[in-house]
This record gives structure tokens, sequence and C-alpha cells, in this order.
């Protein structure tokens, strides 16, 4: 059973917390390092092989051309998957919507007023390790090495996005070529 189905809803702490972890990673205001939900990816019941990557949006009358897939497509073709753009259409009357972004907007408010206080992080691949604690910070400088390993090889990057011009990007004890250490 998913989060969402157990819990009633997709609890907004994580991308919220990851949005304002690291705002020293890019000059522009609000800007974030880029983190990916993966929407859903369809695998056997039986034996858990991956399936397919979908891509999933609700279809409000948006220009569904400038809904960004180049992640789930990369994903998909490293792993040899079709991927797919669902956009989902619901009838609801105009009241019902707003009454659910009311309720969606205070429960956004109660989850800001309560952040992650602490990660349990496991490294699943390309070895699984040993389930460890993890504070905020702790995680996020995690996030932080893991982007900016990446921006040392990426052609695309710009210099001040590189770990020498970064301020506070570092390499943590849960986070050394790649693997989570004790």
């Amino acid at each position: 059973m998913s989060r969402t189905e157990r819990w009633n809803a997709r609890d907004q702490s994580y991308p919220n917390g990851h949005r304002t972890a690291i705002p020293e990673a890019y000059p522009r205001t609000g800007h974030r390092t880029h983190v990916a939900d993966r929407d859903w990816t369809e695998f056997c019941c039986w034996c858990k092989w991956p399936l397919a990557i979908v891509e999933e949006v609700r279809d409000v009358g948006q220009d569904l051309k400038d809904k960004g897939t180049t992640v789930t497509e990369r994903l998909a073709a490293l792993a040899g998957l079709p991927a797919y753009l669902a956009a989902w259409k619901v009838d609801r009357p105009d009241e019902v919507q707003a009454e659910i972004d009311q309720l969606n907007q205070r429960i956004r408010e109660l989850e800001s007023g309560h952040p992650i206080v602490g990660f349990k992080v496991q490294d699943l691949a390309p070895s699984k390790g040993p389930l460890l604690q993890a504070t905020p910070a702790e995680w996020w400088a995690t996030v932080r090495a893991i982007h900016g390993t990446h921006w040392q090889v990426c052609a695309k990057a710009p210099a001040s996005a590189r770990p020498d011009g970064l301020p506070g990007v570092v390499r943590t004890p849960l986070h050394v070529q790649g693997v989570l250490l004790p």
C-alpha cells in the first residue's frame, strides 16, 4: 500500500526541506538543488521487476509540452524501460475543488510548522549498506556533496556552482565516494 493510500496525503516535508536546505547552491532567489519526485514506477506484483516509469500531472488545461519530463526520460533510457507522461483529469464542481485547495493549504501550513528533525538513511546501490541515523544538516550536506561531485565533471554547470565556489559544499561522514558510511 502506498504512503498516500495509508496516510491519505503525500507529506511535503521532504520536498519543502529540499527546497530550503541548500539556498546558496543557486543565485536565483527561491531556486533549489534539483530533485525530481519519482511519480510512478509500474512493476510486476509477483517478481517486483520494474516495467515502466510514469510522469504524472493533473490536467487543468495547461500546455503539457511545458511539463518537465527530461529526468524521467533519462531514467527510463538508463533502465531500458518505457516512459510515459500521463495527464489525468477529474470532473469536480468548482466549490469542491476550492474546498480541497483550502484544506491542502492548511495541511501545508501544518507541515511547514513541524519540519524534519532526523533521517534514517540507507545506501541501496551499488551495494546495500546499514541503516544510519542522520541529522537534517548531515543529510542536506550529503545531498550537497552528491550534486557538488557531479558539478565537478558537468560541462553545463557554471564555475560558480562547482564545490570550490560554493560555500557549504562539503564531504560528510555519511557520504564518501558515493557510499554512505557509518
